[in-house]
């Protein structure tokens, strides 16, 4: 293949994908590339495996960007957390940590290449995992006090149920008798 000297970067976008049962336009996710030759020359296409063949590179690094994304991944995504920028998360993302939990594990590290911010960020990763180690204690104390009152409430219902029965049999009996007399 001829080489390209050209700025590629893959992205995910959208595209029509007919109407809905409600009259509504439907799309569908695709994965675009873009080529670039600045100032004036841009050219967006759907990716084809011919692309990601010939920009390799270009593909790893959208690969290593929507694995930030993927809740497949055991942990806590750092796209999901609210305290990393954009530019930070771009950062970790280069460097393979996608997750809170791996972001935690550098805070003890002593011997780091990362940035001041990185390592501040990490602080608190691992300062927001012990907080939830401790909350999900209390978490499972309130589901199994939820079950408890779900059940409490079913009984409850049953024997309020049972005793308006119980009363209805009570005036029918009071009332017999005075009938017969």
């Amino acid at each position: 293949m001829d080489e390209v000297d050209a700025l590629v970067s893959f992205y995910e976008s959208w595209r029509a994908n007919g109407v809905g049962d409600d009259g509504l336009p439907l799309y569908e996710q695709v994965v675009m590339i873009r080529m670039a030759k600045p100032p004036l020359l841009m050219v967006e296409e759907p990716a084809t495996e011919d692309h990601e063949e010939q920009f390799a590179d270009a593909w790893r690094m959208f690969q290593k960007s929507r694995k930030v994304r993927d809740l497949t991944v055991k942990g806590y995504p750092l796209a999901f957390w609210p305290i990393v920028s954009p530019a930070d998360l771009q950062t970790l993302v280069v460097r393979d940590i996608v997750t809170v939990e791996q972001l935690a594990e550098l805070a003890d590290k002593k011997t780091t290449k990362l940035p001041p911010s990185m390592i501040e960020l990490a602080k608190r990763a691992k300062s927001l995992i012990a907080m939830q180690g401790k909350v999900g204690k209390f978490e499972a104390v309130i589901y199994e006090l939820t079950q408890q009152r779900d059940q409490l409430q079913a009984e409850l219902k049953e024997a309020n149920q049972t005793i308006s029965l119980q009363n209805t049999m009570i005036s029918q009996m009071r009332t017999m008798p005075q009938q017969a007399a």
